[in-house]
């Protein structure tokens, strides 16, 4: 891994992995150079992370790629759902019409008749 460029899995910023830096107690530490926007321009900074928190550049491209479909089919049942309770709304609509209607006639038959 050292060497090569890596993602951060909680912010999909990409870091280069400088070095290794084992420990007994939390597995394996990489140390990565950071680019940081500023003020000033781009600074790089050292930092390390556990190798859980990277992941290669493909799999935070998937990562991606699978949030942008899980939000469009969600906008689609939303969407669905919005569609059936607008044409909901307009079937009661129209049959509160015709219900309507209907009592007019009876009425305009009831004076007419009288």
């Amino acid at each position: 891994m050292i060497g090569t460029i890596v993602a951060l899995k909680v912010t999909g910023e990409r870091v280069f992995v400088l070095g290794e830096n084992p420990t007994t107690v939390n597995g394996m530490f990489y140390s990565v150079r950071r680019p940081v926007v500023g003020p000033n321009g781009i600074t790089h900074i050292i930092e390390s992370f556990s190798g859980e928190e990277l992941e290669s550049v493909e799999e935070s491209v998937r990562r991606e790629l699978n949030d942008i479909l899980m939000k469009r089919k969600l906008e689609q049942e939303i969407y669905e759902q919005y569609q059936a309770e607008q044409n909901n709304k307009q079937a009661k609509t129209l049959e509160d019409a015709t219900e309507t209607t209907e009592e007019e006639k009876k009425s305009n038959l009831l004076k007419f008749t009288n």
